[in-house]
C-alpha cells in the first residue's frame, strides 16, 4: 500500500507532521522493502496533492474496505463507486427533465473536490469501517477552510 506523508527536514532529520499515522504505516509494512520518493510540496498545486491523496491512500483503503464488504474490483472500480455515491449533480436536459449525473474529478472545482475528498474519508470510516492514513490532516484542513469561508461571508 502506498503512503504519502508530509515532512519538514530539520538538521538532517525528517519528522512527519502526522507521526502516529507514519508509525502505523511502518508497522503495517514491517519487513517489506519500501521506496522513499521526496519532492518539494510547494511545487505541487493543492489540487494535485488532493489527487495524489485520493488516488493513493484513499483508494487503497476503499478497495480493502469494499472487499471486506464482499465487493470485488480494482482502484478504478472503487473510484467509480465513490464518485457514484458522493459526487452527483443534477442537470436539466433540453426536454426540461432533471437528471442526476456523476461528476468526474476533473470537472470539480477546487471547493467541490475538497468536499468530495472529505466525504470520501467519512464514507470510508463510517460505511467501510477503515481508517485512511494521514486523513486527520485533510479533515482539519477542510474544517479550517470552511470556518474561514463562513467568517469571510459575515
Amino acid at each position: 500500500m502506498e503512503g504519502i506523508f508530509l515532512f519538514r527536514p530539520d538538521k538532517g532529520k525528517i519528522t512527519p507532521y502526522n507521526k502516529y499515522d507514519f508509525e502505523r504505516y511502518l508497522l503495517q509494512n514491517e519487513g517489506i522493502e519500501l521506496i522513499g520518493h521526496f519532492e518539494e510540496s510547494a511545487n505541487s498545486s493543492e489540487k494535485m496533492k488532493l489527487y495524489a491523496f485520493f488516488n493513493g491512500p484513499i483508494l487503497d483503503c476503499a478497495m480493502i474496505g469494499f472487499r471486506k464488504k464482499g465487493y470485488t474490483g480494482d482502484k478504478v472500480v472503487c473510484a467509480y463507486r465513490l464518485l457514484a455515491e458522493l459526487a452527483k449533480k443534477t442537470v436539466v436536459n433540453p426536454n426540461g427533465k432533471v437528471e442526476v449525473m456523476v461528476m468526474r474529478q476533473s470537472d470539480m472545482s477546487m471547493k467541490r473536490y475538497h468536499q468530495f475528498v472529505c466525504d470520501s474519508l467519512l464514507f470510508i470510516e463510517e460505511e467501510l469501517e477503515m481508517e485512511v492514513p494521514d486523513a486527520q490532516t485533510y479533515k482539519d484542513l477542510m474544517f479550517f477552510k470552511a470556518k474561514k469561508e463562513r467568517k469571510n461571508r459575515k
